[in-house]
């Protein structure tokens, strides 16, 4: 077996097993479904919609990104210490490795500072109890 055939199946068990963490949490009870949606609002038998929910909607869409993010970084990480260990010597492919180290580092901290950011404004522009329970 080649080099490239086993780093190709190497990089895709790499990846079922960063993934399947992510997967097997991504399980929601039945009853938050089927009481709350996405948006817990509008529906019959629950409150109207209002800039609470909206919040809400806003939150819940932005831990989801940050929950996808992280093992795409994990990834890109792993493939960029592979591409480091691989190289052999040669300093073209080992100065590209660190680059892309040093992007997804440089990414992945924006990322999460965005999301603080986005967090304490959200925290400061809703004031209502319900908002702040979820936030905890």
């Amino acid at each position: 077996m080649n080099l490239r055939k086993s780093s190709t199946i190497g990089l895709i068990l790499l990846t079922l097993f960063v993934c399947t963490p992510v997967i097997s949490l991504a399980q929601v009870s039945p009853q938050t479904i089927e009481s709350q949606g996405i948006v817990p609002c509008g529906n019959a038998g629950q409150k109207d919609c209002d800039f609470d929910q909206l919040i809400n909607l806003v939150n819940r869409i932005i831990t989801y990104l940050i929950y996808i993010a992280i093992p795409i970084a994990s990834i890109a990480f792993a493939y960029a210490g592979f591409e480091l260990l691989t190289s052999g010597g040669n300093p073209s492919k080992m100065a590209e490795a660190k680059k892309l180290m040093s992007r997804v580092g440089i990414g992945f901290i924006i990322m999460l500072g965005a999301y603080l950011i986005v967090k304490q404004i959200m925290t400061e522009l809703a004031k209502s109890s319900a908002f702040i329970d979820l936030l905890k």
